[in-house]
């Protein structure tokens, strides 16, 4: 579950977000419904690709309404090769009257239904697929993956798409305008691919990432020259997600990368930060930001992320988890993995950064561990909007929270419990992935 805040700079409102295994993030705007559709129509989606109908052989070509079957298909037109090979096939909206009064045979069901149990594509009224409950699968898969480790690292949950899942809750939510109106302080942002589709997909002018490791947007890049996201590849359900991407721009633009602060994130010191003058000091007399950065960056550069937390040593970087808020933490390393900064997108002038968190719109956290009271405690102070999808308790760490009860917070449902107490306008809400 994640907590999102909604707090703007004149009005007060906030929200905590909930992740849940069984929970979705759909468009809020959808066609017409399947259960609809008559029994003799089969349902159909549009191609987004080239290829022979399994049916007429004739060519479906993006945009044509087609339609999924398993089983054998009625003779072709001519002796051309087709789809049939390959179950599922797939044919032409026109040709399901070649199937005779007995009808299209039922379509096969859908993986993401049949695997994770619920499918977006479906609540949008345009998978063609079947969603029988009786074939409906439990969040975790079944548990394969949920206790698979790749070697060294943590263990695996399915939540690739975790980035995209929240982005689109950002945008339903808050509104690209508002989203565009300032800067995005992402907190613990790893790799950084949540920034990156923020600026380069939801078309964000200023996205800066909070993390003191290096970014790792190789896989995000490699993508974008693919062409992977641009309309043609995402689809009609999701192409609206990604309004700064058109037809062809993998190659006539490259993408943007999201500036980098690297540095430990605690809501004092940022604070500090944003209400420094030109000087880069702010006004107590004790806080240098200019000093303060560099120690930062020399903080952060000397650290790496391990199965087990926190350590200090050369430039390293780990998998995608949150940071936490001081490098106290030492522990016996058994993986760490090396990834190279892009050095073009790093903030390294106290002005730069203080303006950065003076501009700040919303403040965010995808999984950030130790700093999730912390992003709340921040945007809180400053004034703007916050959204937590909380992931580790570390009650060990933070012995020292409690619930308005009295309850110390030692499980992930105390946690998402305590960021809402922050505000009595936090909403929660779920957000459909795994861990």
């Amino acid at each position: 579950r994640f907590v999102y805040f909604t707090q703007r700079r004149c009005k007060t409102s906030a929200m905590v977000l909930e992740e849940e295994s069984d929970g979705r993030l759909t468009p809020s705007q959808s066609s017409s419904s399947l259960s609809g559709r008559r029994a003799a129509a089969p349902a159909c989606t549009p191609s987004r690709y080239t290829f022979p109908c399994s049916v007429c052989s004739a060519d479906i070509v993006p945009g044509d309404l087609m339609f999924p079957f398993v089983g054998p298909a009625p003779a072709p037109a001519e002796e051309r090769p087709t789809s049939a090979s390959r179950p599922p096939s797939w044919a032409h909206r026109s040709c399901a009257s070649a199937f005779g009064p007995q009808g299209v045979p039922p379509p096969p069901t859908c993986r993401h239904w049949s695997r994770l149990g619920r499918c977006p594509v479906r609540d949008a009224g345009c998978c063609a697929f079947g969603h029988d409950e009786a074939e409906r699968g439990d969040s975790d898969g079944g548990g394969a993956n949920v206790e698979r480790r790749r070697r060294g690292r943590r263990r695996v949950i399915r939540n690739g798409h975790k980035n995209s899942a929240l982005r689109i809750f950002l945008i339903r939510t808050y509104g690209l305008n508002y989203l565009r109106g300032g800067v995005v302080v992402e907190v613990a942002g790893g790799k950084g691919e949540l920034s990156w589709e923020l600026v380069n997909l939801a078309g964000v002018e200023e996205c800066v990432n909070v993390d003191p490791r290096p970014m790792s947007l190789e896989n995000a890049e490699r993508r974008w020259r693919k062409g992977m996201y641009e309309p043609r590849r995402t689809g009609p359900v999701f192409r609206k997600w990604s309004p700064a991407v058109e037809e062809g721009s993998s190659k006539s633009r490259a993408p943007k990368r999201p500036l980098h602060l690297r540095c430990f994130f605690d809501a004092e010191n940022f604070l500090r930060l944003s209400q420094c003058d030109a000087d880069g000091a702010d006004g107590s007399g004790d806080f240098d930001s200019k000093r303060w950065l560099q120690e930062q960056r020399s903080a952060a550069k000397s650290i790496s992320w391990t199965t087990r937390g926190l350590q200090k040593s050369d430039e390293h970087e780990c998998e995608d988890h949150g940071c936490p808020v001081n490098a106290s933490l030492e522990v016996e390393t058994s993986f760490v993995a090396h990834i190279d900064e892009d050095e073009h997108s790093e903030v390294v002038d106290a002005s730069q950064a203080k303006d950065l968190m003076a501009r700040a719109v919303l403040v965010l956290g995808l999984h950030p561990d130790q700093a999730a009271g912390e992003i709340a405690d921040f945007a809180d102070r400053l004034g703007v909007p916050w959204c937590v999808v909380p992931c580790c308790v570390y009650s060990d760490l933070f012995t020292k929270r409690r619930l308005k009860d009295g309850t110390r917070v030692t499980t992930h449902k105390h946690l998402v419990q305590w960021l809402r107490e922050k505000c009595t306008e936090t909403r929660v809400e779920a957000l459909g992935i795994d861990g």
